[in-house]
């Protein structure tokens, strides 16, 4: 076959532009490369794995963070103790451990207990509130025992070795339970 000018020309160009592509291809081969750096060093920053790292290139560290974040993610749907004025004793203990699940700062506790307030404890909490401006955690507890659970401010001991069946046997059982959960607070 015989190659006319034009069709030679045209050769010729189709060369060159092969040429633009192939180095526009390097050239974003490169890019892509240097992203894909860039992406890995600030997620190993953040302590994020990719799916597939295996373990080559992670962060030990951002992996506990990863798995403790996990973990305070599932506390977080536990909903706070509600208290109405009944069994302050056990409703405080309830909410020590929500708290400490919760990683709940001392300054934040006094403004969770108002969402865990109601009827007459919430009531009670607003004039008791007026009376003691600052309050702390530890002061609040012994005011609503004492105020919702007086028998408890005493020696609980006392207390289990006076219980007396007056009902059933589950009623026993129930206030002689209340009452050696409260001796756990002594030891």
């Amino acid at each position: 076959m015989v190659l006319t000018r034009n069709m030679a020309r045209s050769s010729d160009d189709w060369n060159l532009e092969r040429e633009e592509i192939r180095t526009r291809l390097d050239l974003n081969e490169a890019r892509t490369k240097k992203t894909e750096e860039l992406l890995a060093a600030i997620a190993s920053k953040l302590g994020v794995r990719s799916d597939d790292d295996h373990g080559d290139g992670g962060s030990e560290i951002g992996d506990r963070e990863c798995i403790r974040e996990k973990g305070q993610n599932r506390w977080r749907k536990l909903e706070i103790p509600i208290f109405s004025g009944e069994d302050a004793f056990g409703w405080t203990r309830m909410l020590d451990r929500y708290f400490s699940l919760q990683v709940v700062q001392e300054d934040e506790k006094m403004q969770a207990i108002l969402l865990a307030l109601e009827g007459r404890a919430l009531s009670w909490f607003q004039w008791w509130e007026r009376c003691n401006p600052n309050p702390s955690w530890d002061a609040f507890k012994v005011a609503v025992i004492r105020r919702f659970q007086p028998s408890m401010i005493q020696n609980p001991f006392e207390l289990l070795l006076s219980l007396k069946q007056v009902g059933t046997v589950e009623e026993y059982v129930e206030e002689f339970e209340k009452y050696v959960g409260a001796l756990r607070e002594i030891d």
